[in-house]
């Protein structure tokens, strides 16, 4: 038996002791490339607010100081360059609450966001899943809290449907992060020096204009936050948007695209399980990795849409 196969048990029933994780333990047992931290399937969600929150955990050596202000002063600071061209500081997603409201008030998300680092955050998604099952077991020892010395960093997934209601997804390119995978509008949201700027619709908004040149305006008829999605095993943490448009499939086709080599029409329920499930295209055979905030959309729109 491999470690893998020795720690994901271990890992599994250490978990179980906690409270709140049932969606990360069947994504685990099952092996899925995503579990929901929040949905916003009833369309209720109307904002998000945004308070400070706590960094991650000391890895190696003894513990620190987490709290936001504390961590970007004596952690993060020290470690950007000055010369740098790229903001470099990137944003943790601490806890999320749901808060409810009433038919004049809807619900809104409050995220607690602390703070970390793009180096730090491709140490999470290029770590083996192994070694990611030892970090977790290590937060829960150490911590209670499986995630403790992950960034757990917050992104924003933006999935457009054309006039027709069809879906368009992307290729990634290979000079990129997940190069091969099939995506569309997406990135690492904005870390901002004054917290209540952040805004995630701005940001899937900017995403949107930067990778497909669709400019926010006129094209929009609804632009939905479905939820946050999470990857089980390096704790991205996505924001995922449904945005509905006024454009014609040919729009999509003949866009100029940045960070893709082609998007592919997802045009009904069963192209959508296909890809979702056995991670093929329309009318092709081999099969893709999907980004899993993209695999949470197409479940969301197997459900909600086709």
């Amino acid at each position: 038996m491999n470690e893998l196969n020795v720690l994901k048990p271990k890992c599994l029933e250490a978990l179980a002791q906690l409270s709140g994780y049932d969606k990360l333990i069947h994504a685990l047992k099952n092996d899925d490339d995503f579990f929901e931290v929040v949905t916003g399937y009833s369309n209720s969600i109307s904002n998000i607010e945004v308070v400070k929150g706590f960094a991650p955990q000391n890895i190696s050596g003894p513990p620190i100081d987490i709290t936001f202000d504390s961590y970007l002063e004596n952690i993060i600071k020290p470690l950007l360059s000055a010369d740098s061209p790229y903001d470099d500081r990137k944003l943790r997603l601490d806890k999320v609450e749901l808060l409810k409201g009433s038919y004049e008030n809807p619900e809104k998300l409050l995220l607690h966001l602390g703070p970390t680092i793009y180096p730090h955050y491709r140490q999470d998604i290029e770590r083996m899943p192994v070694d990611a099952l030892k970090l977790m077991l290590k937060g829960i020892e150490h911590d209670g809290n499986p995630y403790a010395y992950f960034t757990k960093t917050v992104g924003v997934t933006a999935v457009v449907l054309s006039q027709q209601g069809h879906v368009f997804l992307g290729e990634r390119s290979a000079h990129i992060d997940y190069p091969g995978y099939i995506h569309v509008a997406g990135g690492l949201a904005t870390f901002c020096d004054d917290i209540q700027q952040v805004n995630l619709y701005h940001d899937a908004k900017r995403e949107l204009e930067e990778e497909i040149e669709l400019v926010f305006g006129e094209h929009y008829s609804h632009l939905h936050l479905i939820g946050i999605a999470g990857n089980p095993l390096t704790s991205e943490m996505d924001a995922v948007f449904i945005i509905e448009t006024h454009l014609d499939d040919d729009f999509f086709y003949q866009c100029k695209l940045t960070e893709h080599q082609r998007l592919v029409r997802i045009a009904n329920k069963a192209e959508a399980q296909n890809l979702l499930y056995n991670g093929v295209l329309p009318n092709e055979t081999q099969p893709k990795s999907l980004i899993f905030s993209t695999a949470f959309a197409l479940n969301y729109l197997m459900h909600y849409h086709f």
